[in-house]
């Protein structure tokens, strides 16, 4: 995956021809990762419980984070509630704070902790990762604190509305273009833009299927 190579590693390849010069190796990384895909029932239960135990990050963040708290301490508290449950945060952790319309990613993804106090009106936008004997589940989560401009109502009803659209068509059989169709559909009809994906695979890291990636137009996703 992205913490990789995108296949097989080089240095691990070149231990492998010293030692065995008369053998030949072929790269299968496309067959293993294909049959990767589909999880066993063990490792759903990691991903479940990484799901329960982010869910209390979230619930407890809920609970905290008010006008007056240091965005440095929210951070703290979601940490405490992963390690203290038996899980890890994975590389990433997107947060910020403000009143302007900006990506969790603006917050820096190694930045130290801002020493910045909240504000009423102000809006968290937070992405993070519970991850569970390697295994990820990933959360993508806003906050309010106080009454925010309206137009935060505004966007966060239409991602509701495209979560929901998405989830209505998901079963066997349908494309990754008719899902992407789906999630996007309530988004243009808002007339807001997309940048990046709707949705994208997790296992031991991110995985595909990946939809439309519009902060990476080099992306092409097999749509069919």
């Amino acid at each position: 995956g992205y913490l990789g190579e995108m296949g097989f590693p080089h240095a691990t390849y070149e231990a492998l021809i010293t030692d065995f010069p008369s053998a030949r190796f072929e790269d299968a990384t496309d067959i293993i990762e294909k049959a990767r895909l589909v999880k066993s029932d063990a490792e759903i239960k990691c991903m479940e419980y990484g799901c329960e135990v982010g869910w209390q990050g979230i619930q407890k963040i809920a609970g905290f984070a008010r006008p007056g708290v240091e965005n440095y301490e929210v951070k703290a508290l979601l940490m405490d509630t992963l390690y203290r449950n038996g899980c890890e945060p994975a590389f990433m952790l997107l947060y910020v704070s403000g009143k302007e319309g900006i990506h969790g990613g603006r917050g820096g993804r190694h930045r130290p902790p801002e020493k910045k106090p909240l504000a009423d009106g102000d809006v968290i936008l937070l992405e993070f990762d519970a991850r569970f004997w390697g295994y990820f589940a990933q959360f993508n989560q806003s906050f309010a604190i106080g009454n925010p401009d309206k137009e935060w109502y505004d966007i966060f009803q239409t991602s509701v509305e495209s979560f929901n659209a998405g989830l209505d068509i998901l079963k066997d059989g349908i494309t990754l273009g008719e899902l992407d169709a789906a999630c996007h559909a309530p988004i243009k009809k808002a007339g807001f833009n997309i940048r990046n994906p709707a949705f994208h695979g997790l296992g031991l890291y991110l995985e595909m299927p990946m939809g439309l990636y519009p902060g990476q137009p080099e992306y092409k996703p097999d749509n069919s």
